[in-house]
């Protein structure tokens, strides 16, 4: 389904403002950074069929009820005024597509199209797998599509509105609720990782921990000792556990539970790997990933860990949501071991 014309407006861009002090951070295909005003961006990078490639950023300021721009800067072709854009978004439903015209060019030859943070673009883009920016230069570089894959942008607009504080605020892009826009939010914030530690006898494992795991069907007495289990502990006096299950060649099916600061203990469930699977109670071989709050799961097709299927999946501190930012996938088993991260990413 294509909609009307949008157009391209005026905004102070960020390459404007000063980063000093921005702590950027990856979710998936998505590189998020706040300036010391926590205009906050989300950038990844476009490409086209013959290796062109463009910057593809989603944009957003502090201010109550601000808009969130949607900017495309073609790294090559320069922009001129009144060429045509079009953003066509995939998968997620109905296919979907917006087009304008330039109507100002900005330093780093970007322009954007500029709407408020819910409409239906930025849901489209956030619910979709990937999205195709067609500029139409004209003459001989012609018309130009750009591809980026959309894996991740979910969580990285969650920062924006954690950053921003909108959590529970009717003006968030993705955490958005009932308060009034510039209304001091309520949710968790500021939590973060204090300690990371590894046992390896079931006597250091919390009562809690241990009775859901067996309740799982975990061989405790024999995985533990041999895989272990890990306690990532939070600055709120929670911590995340990750419990071997069972004993296995490369393959370590776990449990993941979280204990609140008042013992009590809860399971995380995670969807399916694939569409049509059962969710999924226990993983198998998770990792934690300490310098982006993220968790990856491994499962290796073959005995030699030369295949298999990889996800990353961001944590919200504090929330306590898991969100999957990517798959990526090599199917065939070849003798050549490739770290998971590496494999080529998956559109489903």
């Amino acid at each position: 389904m294509r909609l009307g014309k949008i157009w391209a407006c005026a905004i102070p861009m960020a390459s404007a403002l000063a980063w000093t002090g921005a702590e950027a951070q990856e979710f998936g295909n998505w590189t998020v950074a706040c300036s010391q005003r926590v205009y906050c961006t989300a950038t990844a990078t476009a490409r086209a069929p013959d290796g062109q490639s463009a910057k593809f950023k989603l944009e957003r300021g502090p201010a109550a009820d601000g808009n969130v721009f949607v900017t495309t800067a073609p790294m090559g072709n320069p922009l001129a005024l009144d060429m045509r854009v079009e953003i066509d978004v995939y998968g997620g439903g109905d296919d979907y597509g917006v087009y304008g015209t330039v109507s100002r060019i900005y330093d780093g030859n970007e322009m954007t199209f500029s709407g408020e943070a819910r409409r239906p673009l930025v849901e489209r883009l956030r619910g979709g797998r990937r999205a195709v920016i067609s500029v139409f230069f004209g003459g001989s570089a012609g018309t130009v599509a750009y591809e980026v894959a959309l894996d991740g942008l979910t969580p990285a607009l969650l920062e924006f509105d954690r950053r921003q504080g909108r959590f529970d605020r009717e003006d968030a892009i993705v955490a958005w609720g009932g308060r009034p826009a510039g209304a001091p939010s309520d949710a968790p914030r500021g939590v973060s990782v204090v300690s990371d530690t590894f046992a390896y006898e079931l006597a250091e494992i919390p009562a809690g921990v241990l009775t859901l795991a067996s309740a799982r069907g975990c061989d405790l007495e024999g995985a533990v000792p041999a895989f272990g289990a890990r306690r990532i502990g939070f600055s709120d006096d929670g911590a995340m556990h990750i419990v071997s299950c069972h004993t296995g060649d490369v393959n370590i099916e776990s449990l993941i539970a979280f204990e609140g600061a008042d013992g009590m203990v809860s399971a995380v469930s995670f969807p399916p790997a694939v569409r049509g699977e059962d969710g999924r109670d226990t993983v198998v071989t998770p990792d934690w990933i300490s310098e982006r709050n993220a968790l990856s799961l491994t499962r290796y097709y073959g005995p030699d860990a030369d295949c298999g299927l990889y996800e990353e999946f961001s944590l919200d501190l504090g929330e306590r949501v898991f969100t999957r930012v990517s798959q990526r996938e090599k199917p065939q088993c070849d003798g050549v071991r490739t770290a998971p991260s590496a494999y080529p990413p998956v559109d489903r």
